[in-house]
């Protein structure tokens, strides 16, 4: 029995260039600078980033934003800065949500997009963290979905994606809530006898991966093949067993194909299909497609009856 529903094959082709002196006889700097195209082209493992477009803000008396456009940007360098001052009068805050508009084709979030925010202070980001709050919003700064992030849980995403004393981190606020979402909120206040800022650098999220096929029927024993339509290079490919959460299926994948034997698909006939975007030691993931696997039983040996005259 073949694949009902066979995947389409992805190939890479290898294109090898050879240049004779003798063709560019008298240039030798187009030869150099043909050889040094072909060997610094690298792939941007950020490719599959999708950035918030849009901003909003909010805040009290003798609290602000200032350099906004900054967070707007994929320059790890600059960055917004969220301020709440000591008042006598009493505790001030401010607060800068980034949206995503799906504005110049970009796709928007997902409810299960992970969505990464980069935040620092100038000295160290656990002095900070009982005075900010990450929390996603829907369609403006003043609609939150879900529980805000704060300082507990904001400390156990730093032990996770930062290094001890780190002045900057980036770290995936998940979505605690199915409801949609399509920003996330920074919001920082002031507590007695101290003054607070924090560093927003920008916020992104995952494109998730997109099958070539979402429905894939194999005969039991058979392998069953997994092709990446938005396959990039740089970007690793997982499977699991639920949306969230869940147990990996199989090891980590860098080519647009893989597959996975028909004993590793869970009972429910569901893969979800990860892509994540590693940077050394932390990894961040997008939303997971899912892909319904249809296994059917081999059929048995042909039953002969023999009958003679």
């Amino acid at each position: 029995m073949n694949v009902a529903q066979k995947a389409p094959k992805m190939c890479k082709k290898r294109i090898c260039l050879f240049v004779r002196p003798t063709a560019i006889e008298g240039h030798p700097m187009i030869m150099a600078g043909i050889f040094i195209w072909l060997f610094t082209v690298n792939p941007d493992v950020r490719a599959q980033r999708v950035y918030a477009d849009t901003d909003q803000i909010t805040s009290t008396l003798l609290a602000g934003v200032t350099n906004r456009a900054n967070a707007l940007t994929s320059n790890p360098a600059t960055y917004s800065e969220v301020y709440a001052n000591l008042s006598l009068a009493g505790l001030t805050s401010a607060a800068q949500n980034l949206r995503f508009t799906g504005a110049n084709g970009n796709p928007v979030p997902r409810s299960s997009s992970p969505i990464m925010v980069r935040f620092g202070n100038s000295a160290s980001l656990v002095g900070i963290l009982d005075n900010i709050a990450f929390q996603r919003t829907n369609g403006g700064i003043n609609n939150t979905v879900g529980t805000a992030y704060t300082s507990s849980t904001l400390a156990n995403l730093l032990t996770l994606f930062s290094t001890p004393g780190a002045t900057e981190a980036i770290v995936p606020i998940p979505n605690n809530s199915s409801l949609p979402s399509d920003g996330i909120r920074l919001r920082v206040s002031s507590v007695l006898g101290l003054s607070v800022r924090a560093r927003y650098y920008h916020a992104f999220f995952i494109v998730p991966p997109v099958p070539g096929n979402s429905e894939i029927a194999v005969c039991e024993g058979d392998q069953v093949p997994i092709t990446i339509s938005n396959f990039y290079p740089g970007y690793v490919y997982r499977a699991y067993n639920t949306l969230t959460g869940g147990t990996q299926i199989g090891g980590d994948n860098t080519t647009a194909s893989f597959s996975y034997a028909t004993a590793q698909i869970p009972a429910s006939g569901n893969l979800w299909i990860e892509a994540a975007e590693v940077n050394g030691q932390f990894r961040y993931p997008s939303a997971r497609t899912p892909i319904t696997v249809t296994i059917s039983p081999k059929p048995g040996p042909p039953s002969l009856q023999l009958s003679g005259d």
